[in-house]
């Protein structure tokens, strides 16, 4: 054994790393609040800087002339800088006591983004603000998943959503910790017939609005619902609520409410509602395949990327930040240090997706 061998008190270790990196991404002198884990978090109001949108551009190799500050008088962001302005916000999320996890073993998962309808882009000069919500802590055989969506405002107008998975490697059962919020896709279900439209009426979570019109067979009804669930254990619930409203459209194709959903229930296997709008009904804007298999985006057959290599003793401003974020390195990092943490904390390399999805969405 060595003269002074590196120890750990393990007394609150969860704790105390997230307090530690709570200090370094929000301010020395912060302190680790008690969070719960159904409140909303925000961020700091950012002002949109011309230079940091090309730097940004720079980093990621994207060459969108929108986004060049020599192309334009006032430069547009790329879709994905809307990390830049709402990530205190997104990490935010991973810090409430409830989710009692150890912060070095978190790797994330994927980042989403989409942009509203009718909204314009994110400019160099605008002001914006950021707004984030756990939608749902689910525990599976890789560990515990956290799934944030957010959104970046402007002028207090929702712009861009964005959607941030994060996963506490380990193993999990504190299921009373757990819930999703699941926005669901529009359904449209058609009932053609006085058979279709008793089996809805005969629904305990259905109401219609007016009961002096009653639905009527041939109706195109439109269903608009969230679910929430929380979890015994990972096939069954402990409890299952699903709420939204029913619409028809009139002659001006305006959606008119002619009903609700509202449904709850204590130990459930399943989502009835969900099951019912799945099996007479079909999802509306749904995904669909290009015509004759799409198009190609590059002339070879495959487009490689290498992530960036991380040496600070060379300026390459992803690896550097990156790493004095406490992110994770690639395999092909020239960072000792780096490295020397790694194997302390048990740690696995692992690759860099901000950089491959930043990369991607580039093209």
């Amino acid at each position: 054994m060595g003269y002074a061998p590196i120890h750990e008190v393990s007394d609150d270790r969860n704790k105390r790393i997230k307090d530690f990196y709570w200090r370094l991404w929000f301010g020395d002198n912060e302190v680790l609040p008690e969070i719960n884990l159904r409140e909303t978090f925000t961020g700091p109001e950012v002002t949109i800087q011309a230079n940091d949108i090309e730097t940004f551009r720079s980093v990621v190799g994207n060459e969108g002339e929108a986004f060049k500050t020599a192309r334009t008088d006032r430069v547009q962001a790329p879709m994905d800088f809307a990390i830049i302005t709402g990530w205190q916000a997104i990490m935010k999320a991973i810090f409430p006591a409830a989710i009692d996890g150890d912060l070095l073993k978190l790797v994330h998962l994927s980042n989403g983004f989409r942009v509203l309808d009718g909204t314009e882009p994110l400019r160099a000069g605008d002001v914006c603000k950021s707004e984030a919500r756990i939608v749902s802590v689910t525990n599976s055989d890789a560990g515990k998943i956290i799934k944030v969506k957010g959104f970046v405002t402007r002028d207090n107008v929702p712009l861009i959503e964005v959607v941030s998975s994060f996963l506490y490697r380990g193993r999990y059962s504190d299921f009373e910790n757990t819930f999703e919020v699941v926005e669901e896709a529009d359904y449209l279900v058609e009932v053609d017939s006085e058979a279709q439209v008793g089996v809805l009426q005969s629904k305990e979570w259905f109401e219609g609005d007016d009961e002096t019109r009653p639905l009527q067979a041939g109706t195109g009804l439109i269903f608009q619902v969230k679910s929430e669930a929380t979890y015994h254990n990972r096939t069954s619930f402990k409890a299952v609520y699903v709420s939204g409203n029913i619409f028809v459209r009139d002659q001006l194709k305006c959606l008119v409410k002619v009903g609700s959903v509202d449904f709850l229930q204590d130990d459930s296997c399943g989502n009835p509602v969900l099951a019912y709008l799945q099996y007479h009904g079909a999802q509306q804007s749904s995904p669909s395949l290009l015509p004759s298999e799409g198009y190609t985006m590059s002339k070879s057959d495959s487009t490689a990327f290498r992530t960036p290599v991380l040496d600070l003793r060379q300026p390459q401003p992803y690896s550097r930040e990156s790493v004095l974020r406490g992110l994770r390195c690639s395999p092909r990092d020239n960072h000792q240090q780096d490295k020397f943490f790694q194997s302390f904390s048990k740690v696995p390399l692992v690759e860099r997706s901000f950089a491959m999805s930043s990369t991607a969405r580039a093209l």
